[in-house]
């Protein structure tokens, strides 16, 4: 392999993990989002909360969902950003 050919694998390298680490962090917001959200809602005796302005029905036990799935988004853009930064700062 030219040497070429290594540093313009190394540059391609670097855009795919920067775009991989934007992703993840707008997902992370969103679900971050989505579970502030839900623990927001005054659920009924039946764990039910209805939003009348999109007509949908919100369950209680959608909120350990939702947070679990943050978290472990959380972890991985964490990881992912260490490691980005570890690839542009070597």
């Amino acid at each position: 392999m030219s040497a070429l050919h290594l540093v313009i694998q190394y540059c391609c390298m670097k855009l795919v993990m920067t775009i991989v680490t934007i992703i993840l962090s707008l997902l992370t917001i969103f679900l971050g989002f989505i579970f502030v959200k839900s623990l927001t809602y005054a659920y009924n005796s039946e764990g039910r909360y209805f939003e009348e302005a999109s007509a949908t029905v919100h369950h209680e036990q959608s909120e350990p969902v939702y947070g679990l799935l943050f978290t472990c988004c959380l972890i991985v853009t964490l990881v992912t950003i260490y490691k980005t930064r570890k690839a542009f700062y070597k």
